[in-house]
């Protein structure tokens, strides 16, 4: 069977195009998702006897870059470490273009989205050559203390700052955690979960008492549990509490008990002649009052007295 070269070379062709698709895919998804770091900055301008220009936020994310300003006598210089010059944006201020009601110029922002890297050391606003406003930004973008704070994201100290942390950047990523910085519509993760600090639950690992305090304070809680038991009388000889039930009686004779006010004269079947009472035993005051209820205890002592009084009697006379 002969060998058709033109349908050979026009496979070769089909396949060399599927290639080229299939390459140009992948580079956009690459692309897509190592978008450039760029910085949005914002300042602010009031002039009254002096001009001032402050700097009021930094912030890296993966915004588009603003379009180029109108040149102008301002400019927004950015430095390295070195105070080599890295950046440098010229731009103008109308002082006439905002007025309040007394025809006074009130504050006027200007905003930047600049292309970032890791270098950024300083910043200064000038006008001409008079520097109106300066900052240090390095040590704020990352620090390496183990606090994603001041100007820190997940793009700038990602060993400060986790991945869908806390940290003011809205991060799209499909990793099973909702950012909290995001709202469920850009986040498909809080679509699931919405746990977000503040909420009143503490979510480790990526809440914990230095992230997200409100949310994990320890806090300790005393409860204290009082219970109250009432007894309602119901006889002179027993109450019964409403919870639990309990029965008080008082000594009676026949109860198999020989108590204080039982002798074997008035309860034998209780007291024998030989048992001795539960009552402990009565003062001498009380003995010689007849505070007793058996006779026996004051006739040895009227005996023992006689003694006494015999022998004193005997010793005076002899």
């Amino acid at each position: 069977m002969p060998i058709d070269t033109r349908t050979i070379l026009t496979a070769l062709t089909m396949q060399k195009k599927l290639a080229a698709i299939v390459l140009i895919f992948l580079l956009h998804e690459s692309a897509a998702q190592q978008q450039p770091l760029t910085a949005t900055i914002e300042l602010t301008f009031h002039s009254d006897l002096i001009e001032i220009a402050t700097i009021k936020s930094i912030a890296v994310s993966q915004k588009p870059l603003t379009p180029p300003p109108t040149p102008g006598p301002y400019s927004l210089v950015i430095y390295d470490d070195k105070n080599n010059e890295i950046q440098n944006i010229q731009f103008s201020v109308d002082y006439t273009e905002v007025k309040d009601s007394q025809g006074l110029t009130v504050q006027i922002p200007r905003t930047f989205t600049l292309p970032y890297t890791d270098k950024w050391h300083h910043i200064e606003i000038k006008k001409q050559q008079q520097t109106l406003a300066t900052q240090q930004i390095a040590t704020k973008l990352c620090n390496f203390d183990n606090l994603c704070n001041n100007l820190e994201n997940h793009l700038t100290c990602q060993k400060d700052c986790t991945q869908s942390s806390p940290d003011g950047l809205c991060e799209t990523i499909k990793d099973g955690t909702c950012d909290p910085d995001c709202t469920p519509q850009e986040d498909p993760d809080c679509l699931v979960q919405r746990a977000r600090c503040g909420d009143g639950t503490c979510n480790p690992p990526r809440e914990n008492i230095t992230s997200c305090p409100q949310d994990c304070a320890t806090t300790t809680t005393t409860t204290t549990t009082t219970t109250t038991i009432t007894y309602t009388p119901t006889s002179t000889t027993e109450n019964t509490a409403t919870n639990p039930t309990t029965t008080i009686e008082t000594a009676r004779c026949g109860d198999g008990t020989c108590d204080s006010d039982e002798t074997p004269q008035t309860c034998p079947q209780d007291c024998t002649q030989n048992q001795q009472s539960n009552s402990p035993a009565l003062p001498l005051s009380d003995m010689l009052m007849g505070k007793t209820a058996s006779p026996y205890p004051i006739i040895l002592l009227m005996i023992g007295l006689s003694s006494i009084i015999y022998l004193i009697y005997r010793m005076k006379s002899g």
